[in-house]
């Protein structure tokens, strides 16, 4: 096993969760008071009887934490960059993961080695064009996240 450790320089989009909630079905024993009827999100009982106390399984509603997930919002047009930090549960951070017209970034995607000056870096325009090249994009995720907000920064994270 390996692990990658990935750095990120450039324009981002921070993103925080709406707290909701969604209905999901779960097929379990229907007899409220019995021990295996489900109170939280379980793997689905097997066969038509519960095989505690012998009552009928069914689909039983149950209230889950409701959160969007990033590819059937934008596809892959951006990518998640990760955390594993727990403080950042409610926060995700997507970058762009293709090139499009008028990209201000240095082009440093290939594997070698590289040195790069940020002496000239200018981040406000990188974030302009960010804005502006992933508008469509940006505007799904303000419909489904509470807060959008275009950065611009170094991310560290591993895979």
């Amino acid at each position: 096993m390996s692990v990658h450790k990935c750095l990120y320089l450039g324009p981002y989009v921070e993103c925080t969760y709406k707290p909701a909630t969604r209905v999901r079905d779960v097929w379990g024993c229907t007899l409220p008071e019995c021990k295996r009827h489900p109170k939280k999100i379980q793997p689905d009982a097997e066969g038509k009887f519960c095989s505690t106390c012998g009552m009928a399984n069914g689909k039983i509603p149950i209230q889950v934490n409701d959160r969007p997930d990033r590819y059937d919002v934008v596809g892959d047009e951006l990518f998640q960059i990760e955390s594993s930090d727990p403080a950042n549960k409610d926060v995700l951070w997507l970058a762009p993961n293709v090139r499009r017209k008028g990209d201000p970034r240095p082009k440093w995607d290939d594997d070698g080695e590289i040195h790069l000056d940020l002496v000239n870096a200018n981040p406000q325009q990188e974030m302009d064009w960010f804005e502006k090249a992933f508008a469509k994009e940006l505007e799904k995720l303000r419909k489904v996240y509470a807060t959008v907000t275009v950065c611009w920064g170094l991310h560290q994270y591993f895979m």
